[in-house]
This record gives C-alpha cells, structure tokens and sequence, in this order.
C-alpha cells in the first residue's frame, strides 16, 4: 500500500503509475495533489491526509517540482514525521 502526491506538472504521469500499480495489485492508500506555491497550512493538511493510512502506507510516489518536495519536507520536520514517509520519485526543475 503507497500514497501517491502529484505536483504542478505531474498530473499525466500520475495516471500513468496509478493504471500501472492497478495492474500489478498495489493498493494506492492516498492520492493528493499540491501546487509547489501552496503556503505552509496546505502542506500540513497534504500530510495529515497522509498520515492518516499510516502504518501501511509508508511510501510516497511523488510526482513533484524539487520545490514541492522541499516543501514537503518542511512540513514534516514541523510535524515531526522526519523518517515516517519514504518519499520516491523523480524532481523535476522547470526551465525557462
């Protein structure tokens, strides 16, 4: 069982994991969604709805802007979840 976070950008291959863990019978918990310019109370509530399948679901596939995930560490250093989650996926820096 995982959760699943998509970012700004990760919406298309979010759908493409979920098809695939569907396929081969894992248990998508949670799937949220967050905006890397989401202030600090969205980033709380995003883990407490993780938190929420805890022990089972300790895996977040993210799909995220490397300032999404830093956000999403910030807030799990201010909540004292450091080493709950194990966050996976690929940060992806948008050029301009």
């Amino acid at each position: 069982m995982i959760s699943t976070v998509a970012g700004n950008y990760g919406e298309s291959g979010m759908e493409a994991f979920k098809d695939m863990a569907a396929k081969e019978g894992i248990c998508i918990a949670h799937s949220g969604k967050i905006w890397s310019n989401a202030g600090q109370q969205s980033f709380d509530r995003l883990l407490e709805r993780l938190r929420a399948h805890l022990p089972k679901a300790r895996v977040v596939a993210c799909f995220c802007e490397g300032m999404t995930v830093r956000n999403i560490l910030m807030a799990m250093r201010r909540q004292g979840l450091v080493g709950e989650f194990l966050l996976i996926g690929r940060s992806v820096e948008l050029l301009s």
